[in-house]
């Protein structure tokens, strides 16, 4: 969400972008509903953003 707001996209031009519906931009970002890896990649790709993994230690 603070990527979102720092780039001043409104949660409706985030659906747009990513083809999800605004409400379901809502539950994820208050964490209410869980997310696929896809979903996220989608959400992360248009937000200019890269998924990392490294490891725990």
């Amino acid at each position: 969400m603070n990527r979102r707001k720092d780039l001043n996209i409104t949660q409706l031009e985030l659906s747009k972008l990513t083809g999800l519906k605004q409400p379901a931009i809502a539950r994820i970002e208050k964490q209410v509903n869980s997310v696929t890896l896809t979903t996220l990649i989608t959400i992360i790709d248009e937000l200019d953003l890269k998924l990392e993994l490294v490891p725990k230690r």
